[in-house]
């Protein structure tokens, strides 16, 4: 019986192409084994031998692959390979998934956890080494090293570009969730361009990467810009400079009540200030401070949802500079801003797919994990890593803790399993 360090570094052969899904990040997992590992899973000369269990060695994440029925699924996928990397697909999965891989013939048990409902990120290191990647146009993100933050133009004469960070897990109505950054404006103006003199908004805060990232996603239209929980701010133009905290349902309505769903406030520009937005699922509220120096300085109204608002699937966090070259130049709008972010913390509800154990049982695979309610969970299994075959029936989760079996496993060298979940609710 040998207790051994799978470490990062090696990949199995990655089938992905330009658009599909990736991952981010590494993990080491420690694997107790009752033979010795395959040479290609030995650990590299001065690993050594760590303790069971799972040794966090960075952040795992995951991008988003397009998918466009939202019916309680979410568009991405995430597990670890066989040397302990997210694993990297061709498919389109529809779920947050974890994977356990085996080979035939050799049976071992690995367990591992994904704690942590909160993710800080202070960018006092390189971000794109802990899963933060650009969507569109690159030059309006810069880690700035000197400072350790995120420089940022917002420029609504580009295309939609994000700097992003998936969640690993779906956000709806019936979560509570907080998310926090610390914000620094040099300069921001609206209706800068003659042909577009109304107000635009900037916008931080949580989005379905999959919706964000498509080419007839636009926020200006007011119809065309689905599932989004953010805080926006739109300079003046001669109403008054507003402050909206606005949430987006899946099938792009505002959540509106009434005109105090809005604020009309300035922000300051040249002082860092603390935003924190907290949404309670029980009353459906969500609540907005800003501070400065520690003190608030401006009362934000709450937003609560309206009465014919459905629902909201957001996976990812994302500081946003939106395109308005959509609308109607009669009406048109644009914005030009620059500034920087920082100390982001994010906090959620735990994963749907916790404390995961993978065994044989009398010959068959199975998976123990912490399951959530009103999310259902399949097992899959594939030998190729390209096609994925349900390997369980789905089970409805009623209970913290959830076990499926492969009932059916078929003959091959290497058997690679995933646990896919999907909301319900």
């Amino acid at each position: 019986m040998q207790t051994k360090e799978i470490p990062c570094g090696r990949q199995l052969p990655s089938t992905h192409g330009p658009g599909r899904h990736s991952a981010m990040g590494c993990w080491r997992l420690n694997v107790t084994v009752n033979e010795p590992l395959t040479p290609s899973l030995s650990p590299r000369r001065g690993e050594g031998v760590r303790r069971t269990g799972l040794r966090h060695a960075g952040v795992a994440s995951a991008t988003q692959a397009g998918e466009g029925n939202y019916r309680g699924r979410h568009p991405i996928a995430f597990g670890w390979n066989a040397m302990c990397h997210p694993l990297k697909t061709a498919s389109k999965p529809s779920g947050v998934s974890a994977l356990c891989w085996m080979k035939a013939a050799l049976p071992w048990v690995a367990a591992f956890s994904i704690h942590a409902a909160t993710f800080e990120e202070n960018f006092s290191s390189d971000p794109s080494a802990r899963g933060w990647r650009i969507f569109a146009d690159t030059s309006l993100f810069r880690w700035n090293e000197a400072k350790q933050n995120l420089q940022v133009t917002w420029d609504s004469s580009r295309a939609n570009s994000y700097f992003y960070r998936p969640l690993g897990t779906i956000l709806n109505r019936h979560d509570d969730f907080t998310l926090a950054f610390d914000l620094w404006l040099d300069d921001v103006a609206a209706g800068v361009d003659p042909a577009r003199p109304s107000t635009f908004p900037f916008a931080i805060g949580f989005q379905n990467q999959a919706d964000a990232i498509r080419t007839n996603f636009f926020r200006g239209t007011g119809a065309d810009s689905p599932n989004l929980v953010e805080f926006d701010f739109f300079p003046d133009t001669g109403f008054g400079s507003t402050v909206w905290p606005a949430i987006w349902s899946t099938n792009s309505m505002l959540t509106y009540r009434s005109s105090s769903d809005f604020t009309i406030l300035d922000l300051p520009v040249g002082v860092w200030m603390r935003i924190t937005m907290t949404y309670t699922a029980r009353d459906a509220t969500l609540v907005t401070t800003i501070a400065t120096n520690g003190v608030p300085s401006a009362s934000v109204n709450p937003v609560v949802l309206s009465p014919s608002f459905t629902d909201f699937r957001v996976d990812t966090f994302a500081v946003k500079s939106y395109s308005s070259q959509a609308r109607d130049t009669r009406f048109g709008s644009s914005l030009l801003a620059h500034g920087a972010v920082d100390n982001v913390v994010i906090t959620t509800p735990p994963p749907p797919i916790q404390n995961l154990r993978g065994s044989l049982n009398q010959g068959q695979w199975q998976g123990t994990f912490s399951a959530r309610t009103n999310w259902s969970y399949v097992l899959e299994r594939t030998e190729d890593l390209r096609a994925w075959n349900a390997a369980s029936a789905p089970v409805l989760a009623t209970d913290s803790q959830l076990t499926l079996r492969d009932t059916n496993s078929t003959s091959g060298r290497w058997r690679f399993y995933r646990i896919k979940a999907q909301r319900t609710d």
